[in-house]
């Protein structure tokens, strides 16, 4: 055991740390009824295991607050063995730990990066159709677009994005295909977490899918006669898809749902979606609109700055929209709780992932120091410079490749 950092650095102190860990385990014939304590730096349990290829995930249930990294013969044994015994090998909550904790790993440069891409190929493979297990791969695919677009600016690796984006698109139409835009009389609350998570993922793999841009459509311009036709958990994804692909009549009917109403719940859904306009001086507007119309709310104007930065070009255009008005902002923000400037400060930079970038912002506020958001400036400053580390390692191996992908 050792401590585990996100960016995968350690301290000498480190090694001397030792924690008492609760451990169970699981293989194909049974689940430990009773946990071992593992209180030493290296120890060993016998497990008994039987058969041709058995296999054993460690952590059963994630009972214990541990990242374990499993051997890359073992993850390909517990591959095999849902290939060929499909999700039930493996209960969702495992199912989940085993790529989250792979890809946290790997983004600490301590697992293979492939490792990660085999454990959600094979999931896609099989249908994933646990809400927990899908809310896991959500989360990996959206860390890994954020990464492959960074790669994909750079210029050096064309392709890939497409490639990768594909790959995403694919699995993405096939599980909507399966849960459908529509409640089912006897869904339940994970069937519905289901369908909210696949549907989340349509803004950033389908949103130019031409079946999925003309039902977005059909129920945006039907949800204001017929308000079920749009239910809230997916209001956001269906507004933005439907500004990504149209222009100003869209926009301006979007920025209406905000103005015909005075529920600040209805009025989010407008401001987290009015940014993702593929129009850029309807991006401008949208920062305008934050931050100097008056309509928006003090502890809101960060709302609309978040649905700037989408993607790439928009994160741009919203760092450099702060920093030309940071004078406007610091003294509108005076008298406000510190965190109002914080979440300014996240929903302008939290998408870069270069070098270059981390060292500009941390110029930046050095020569305008805010010393109340020196630890969330710090933190951001960090998960840059990781996940600049992360896209170094994509592109020094086979994720780099189109072909990859297919």
């Amino acid at each position: 055991q050792s401590r585990f950092l996100s960016d995968g650095s350690s301290s000498p102190e480190d090694a001397a740390t030792v924690w008492s860990i609760p451990l169970l385990f699981a293989t194909p014939n049974m689940v430990s009824e009773q946990a071992v304590i593992m209180d030493q730096k290296q120890q060993t349990f016998a497990i008994p295991l039987s058969g041709s290829q058995p296999w054993i995930k460690i952590n059963a249930g994630q009972k214990a607050l541990v990242r374990v990294s499993h051997s890359s013969e073992m993850i390909d044994r517990l591959i095999a063995a849902m290939t060929a015994g499909g999700l039930d090998v493996l209960s969702p909550v495992d199912r989940a730990a085993l790529l989250l904790d792979g890809y946290a790993l790997a983004k600490a440069g301590l697992a293979p990066l492939d490792t990660v891409v085999n454990i959600m190929k094979v999931l896609m493979v099989l249908n994933e159709n646990s809400s927990i297990v899908c809310g896991a791969m959500q989360g990996v695919l959206n860390a890994f677009y954020i990464l492959m677009e960074e790669l994909d600016s750079q210029g050096s690796h064309p392709g890939a994005l497409q490639s990768f984006t594909a790959f995403g698109k694919k699995f993405v139409v096939s599980a909507l295909e399966r849960v459908g835009w529509d409640a089912k009389p006897d869904d339940g609350h994970t069937d519905k977490l289901l369908r909210s998570t696949i549907l989340g993922l349509l803004d950033t793999f389908a949103w130019n899918d031409p079946a999925v841009a003309a039902e977005a459509k059909r129920r945006f311009d039907l949800h204001f006669t017929e308000p079920s036709a749009l239910p809230a958990e997916y209001k956001t994804t269906v507004y933005r898809i439907v500004l990504m692909n149209g222009g100003l009549a869209e926009y301006e009917k979007v920025l209406h749902t905000y103005t015909s109403t005075e529920d600040n719940q209805e009025r989010k859904y407008a401001m987290y979606s009015l940014g993702a306009s593929s129009v850029e001086g309807l991006k401008k507007r949208t920062l305008d609109w934050a931050l100097k119309s008056g309509d928006v709310k003090l502890q809101d104007y960060f709302y609309p700055m978040g649905s700037v930065a989408h993607n790439m070009a928009g994160s741009e255009l919203a760092w450099n929209y702060f920093k030309e008005n940071f004078a406007t902002l610091k003294e509108m923000l005076s008298k406000a709780s510190p965190s109002l400037m914080d979440a300014g400060i996240i929903n302008s930079i939290s998408r870069f992932c270069s070098l270059s970038k981390a060292d500009e912002v941390e110029a930046f506020f050095q020569a305008n120091p805010l010393p109340s958001s020196e630890r969330r400036i710090s933190q951001q400053l960090e998960g840059i410079r990781t996940s600049a580390k992360m896209v170094g390692l994509i592109k020094d191996s086979a994720l780099s490749k189109p072909a990859y992908w297919a």
